[in-house]
């Protein structure tokens, strides 16, 4: 894992914990936009932030 992605990490747990975010409704992870680890219609919504003009195939991403 690149180090800014673990700065950016260790950021936003921080600020959830500050937002009081419950651990079982929010989860943070790094990973490639084509290999998520995400099956197919798990979340309702995903946030990705300055990364998806980067994707080789937005559509997939």
């Amino acid at each position: 894992m690149r180090r800014d992605s673990m700065v950016c990490l260790t950021q936003v747990w921080a600020e959830s914990r500050v937002l009081a975010v419950a651990a079982d409704r929010a989860h943070f992870r790094v990973a490639h936009l084509e290999d998520s680890g995400l099956a197919d219609g798990c979340a309702a919504a995903v946030v990705c932030v300055d990364a998806l003009s980067f994707a080789a195939d937005r559509t997939a991403a």
